[in-house]
Formats: C-alpha cells, structure tokens, sequence
C-alpha cells in the first residue's frame, strides 16, 4: 500500500468514525473529530423503531429475522437496533469486543435463537479488524488492545471484487446468495445503493433469474436527468422485470409500465430517500408524498 492510499483510506476511516457532511450556504466539506463528532443516529433509530416495531404484534415468534446487508461501514444500523432495544446477530460472539464465530458455508441461527434481526456488512466493519494470530475480531473504539489490530474493510476501489472471495466477505455474500434464492416470498428492499457495485448487481440477476426464485424487489432511488441507474433500467426490461418494483421521485415502475403515482402540478415523491422510505413505513400511503 502506497503512502497515498494509506492516507485516503485514514480519511475514510475517520469520516466513518466521526461523521462528514457538506455545508449547504458554504459548499465546503465539515468533517467531524474525536472530542466533536457530528454523527446523528436520530434518523437510524427511526428508520428501526419503524420497521421493527411493526412486527411486534403477537407474532414476533412465527416471523423470520429482517436481514440487513449494507455496504456501510459505520456502525449506526445496529448500534439503533440494540438502543431500540431489538435483538441482532452479525456472525460475532462476545460482548464488547466479541470473535467471528460464523463461517463461510454455516447457517444463520435458527428459531431456538430468536433474534429480531441479522446483519451482514458485505464490505466489512469500522470495528473489524485482525488480530496478531490473524483472527477477526470486533473492537471497540479507542481501545489499545489487542495490539496492532489490521483493519478489515473492502474500500472503493478496482479490486472489489476479488476481495470479496476472500474470508470474512465470502461468508458475508454467501448469506446475501442464500438470502436472494428463495422460493417461498421474499422481498428485497432497496435503499441508499447507488447501484455501482457489479460484484452486488450481479448477485441479485443470478438470484432473480434462477428457476422457481419467488424474490420481488423494492428499489427506493432518485431518479436523474439520464433516468434511472443503467442496472435497474436493465431489470425492469427483464422476463422477471414484473417482480421489480422502483420509486423515484417521479413516481412508481414496475416491468413495462411507469412512472405511475404521480403527484399533480409537477409535485415529487420524497420516498426514494432514507427519511421518506422511514415515513412511509411509519405513515403507510400517507407518507410517500414528499
């Protein structure tokens, strides 16, 4: 690694860590620090508490997990869901600091361990990192040990892919395969994916072309001035393009037809963002107009 790169990747670390945004009246980029992080869970927490909460109504105990895959680094998604006071299971055991006991090819838990939810970050973790004996392990922030801990990440760039045929990933996207290929209802639902990672597009054509696969797709996206992402144009032009379902702020495709939901007088959806998919699940059909 280039002294170049290890300072790009140190920035990308620390933005993860204590939050970047860009000033709207100046334009410039605010990046958060140690002792004045700028990171707001309000909007996660909401976004859980919304989604989760919905299921519990008596029959917490006859539904499957909801599974998270995020290509995110930071921890926000189950930091909320333990705040929020639901059960997760990322592949680790322990506490604080906790070892990957998952392993590539195992099961996820099953009904005799009931968790709420599993979350799976196919590009690794701001907490994972590599041991001396070469063990991945999750340490918390600021800790000084174990020692000299390598940080276990896939960042952007032209290897993507490779990287994820190596352990952790690969388990990572064995459950995201297993996840895709089912054939008893299975809704995937998109947000905040640009739709830039082949290696991830390419998993979800496999999976929603595969025989008898029942998987429907909800993808929640903005749409710009050259339309939607060439992927999700693509699929809607599928044979299996009626099980695609896009929201833009334009309105709803699906297969052949759209957009159709239109609001009048040239108004706009707000429910391709993080905020407008969280009041839709709070507020239903109500909450999908900006």
């Amino acid at each position: 690694m280039t002294k170049a790169h290890a300072e790009v990747l140190d920035h990308i670390t620390h933005a993860v860590h204590w939050g970047c945004k860009y000033d709207k009246e100046t334009g410039e980029r605010v990046v958060g620090e140690p002792l004045d992080s700028i990171v707001d869970i309000g909007l996660h927490r909401k976004f859980v508490k919304a989604l989760l909460g919905t299921r519990r109504s008596g029959m917490e105990n006859r539904r499957p997990p909801v599974r998270f895959f995020t290509t995110n680094y930071d921890t926000l998604l189950e930091d909320s869901i333990s705040l929020e006071r639901y059960t997760s299971w990322d592949g680790f055991s322990g506490g604080a600091i906790a070892y990957r006991s998952h392993r590539y090819g195992s099961d996820e838990p099953g009904y005799a361990q009931r968790y709420d939810a599993h979350v799976m970050k196919l590009h690794g973790s701001i907490d994972w990192h590599l041991d001396d004996d070469g063990h991945l392990i999750r340490v918390r922030l600021g800790d000084k040990y174990p020692g000299k801990a390598k940080r276990v990440m896939i960042y952007p760039q032209a290897t993507k892919y490779i990287a994820t045929q190596r352990d952790p990933f690969s388990a990572q996207f064995d459950l995201f395969r297993r996840s895709l290929n089912n054939n008893e209802g299975n809704v995937l639902a998109i947000c905040g994916y640009s739709f830039g990672d082949e290696h991830i597009n390419h998993e979800i054509e496999l999976a929603m072309e595969s025989p008898g696969n029942d998987t429907a797709i909800l993808a929640f996206v903005m749409e710009t001035e050259r339309g939607l992402p060439e992927a999700l144009d693509a699929w809607l032009k599928e044979r299996w393009g009626k099980r695609v379902f896009v929201m833009t702020q334009k309105g709803l495709y699906n297969g052949s037809i759209g957009p159709i939901c239109q609001l009048e007088e040239g108004g706009e959806r707000g429910w391709w963002t993080f905020a407008g998919v969280t009041n839709l699940l709070e507020n239903g059909p109500r909450g999908a107009a900006k």
